[in-house]
């Protein structure tokens, strides 16, 4: 069964990948975010050109061998409004027998104990061959800051549609990828283990996000909590006139009484209990 199925894909030496883009729900930060930046990317680990590929995806005719991928992403800032996620892919059967097209984003990088699962959606397979990519539009999950995990796969029988494999990319951004085949059709055990102990050598998957810094009106010092600290760094510029100045919430170039009112009405929004 080795033979029938592949692990790796093909080596990408000298196969040029084609661009891609990235997703959004809710959380308790979610309640309170009002403030959206410009849609961005906010996370960008595309395809090198030059690393292996291998298989994610859920065989139904062989659940054996069915193969989970896993990489690491941090939320930076407040909060990210995440609106589209694209996987780069290779694609070596046939999309058009796919049963679907999934993302995972979770608390562990775990298929089958994934502590908190964020988003579990749908997608669409697009481009073809060396080419091909997973596409996440139209998403709406919001997630504050920490560390994320997410796999990308798709749902296809073996003996009619053969594989779909996802790049992966050096140098290593935070944690390097996650290999997980619970059912250990490929002999390797079935926890999850870092990708260098199969492979070699540490890599990450190709992937981008993109969305919004997400902002807390009120939350002048930035740490996501309306609190004191927020209220004395107003109450020490009052009066003051600046520009792009933390403490002018409204962005009318005074610290006046509006600034301090948005402060007093949001205060507690996104603190813990």
């Amino acid at each position: 069964m080795h033979r029938l199925l592949m692990l790796l894909g093909l080596s990408a030496a000298s196969i040029a990948m084609a661009v891609a883009q990235p997703s959004y729900s809710s959380t308790k930060a979610g309640s309170f975010l009002d403030r959206i930046g410009i849609q961005s990317l906010l996370w960008d680990d595309p395809y090198d050109g030059f690393d292996y590929d291998v298989a994610s995806q859920v065989f139904p005719d062989y659940p054996q061998f069915s193969i989970f991928q896993f990489d690491d992403f941090t939320v930076d800032g407040c909060a990210w409004r995440i609106r589209k996620i694209t996987a780069y892919g290779n694609e070596l059967g046939n999309a058009a027998n796919n049963q679907a097209v999934r993302v995972r984003i979770q608390e562990r990088a775990d298929f089958e104990n994934p502590g908190t699962i964020y988003l579990d959606a749908g997608g669409i397979e697009t481009g073809e061959n060396v080419a091909s990519l997973l596409e996440f539009n139209n998403l709406s999950l919001i997630l504050p800051a920490g560390q994320y995990f997410m796999t990308v796969y798709v749902v296809r029988d073996y003996n009619s549609g053969l594989q779909w494999f996802w790049w992966r990319n050096t140098p290593v951004q935070k944690s390097q990828h996650v290999f997980h085949n619970p059912g250990n059709g490929f002999g390797f055990g079935s926890s999850p283990q870092d990708g260098s102990q199969i492979f070699g050598w540490e890599a990450d998957m190709s992937f981008t996000i993109e969305g919004d810094h997400a902002f807390i009106i009120g939350d002048v010092t930035g740490d996501c909590c309306v609190d004191d600290d927020d209220l004395s760094l107003v109450l020490e510029n009052f009066g003051s006139q600046c520009t792009d100045c933390p403490a002018d919430i409204n962005g009318d170039g005074v610290v006046d009484d509006t600034d301090l009112a948005l402060v007093l009405e949001r205060f507690g929004d996104g603190c813990d209990d």
